[in-house]
């Protein structure tokens, strides 16, 4: 499995929250700097459709879209907090483990 890979990555987060198990200020607080950027690069859109555009319809959709883009993932952080419980009995973490193990003799060998 190459390190870079999706499922290394996602069993790296699911070790991380073996450890300590996942809160929605958590999980905020890893997706902090996506979110600023989004809302930093959306609000100058939105400032300069508004002011150089004179386009206040297309600032709305905007910053509409902006809000629902963070709403959708505040839903999807608040599940995977709700459904995490679950998820840690069933995983099998000594294959995490092993995959994990594997992978990391990987990155020494190269």
């Amino acid at each position: 499995m190459n390190p870079k890979s999706l499922q290394h990555r996602t069993l790296e987060l699911y070790a991380e929250f073996h450890k300590d198990q996942p809160t929605t200020r958590s999980l905020w607080r890893m997706n902090l700097k996506p979110h600023l950027i989004l809302v930093l690069l959306l609000g100058c859109i939105a400032a300069a459709s508004w002011f150089l555009l004179g386009m206040p319809a297309l600032s709305f959709l905007v910053i509409g879209a902006a809000a629902g883009s963070l709403l959708r993932d505040y839903g999807r952080m608040k599940q995977t907090v709700e459904l995490w419980p679950m998820l840690e009995k069933i995983i099998n973490w000594s294959a995490v483990d092993r995959l994990l193990e594997v992978t990391g003799d990987k990155n020494n060998q190269t």
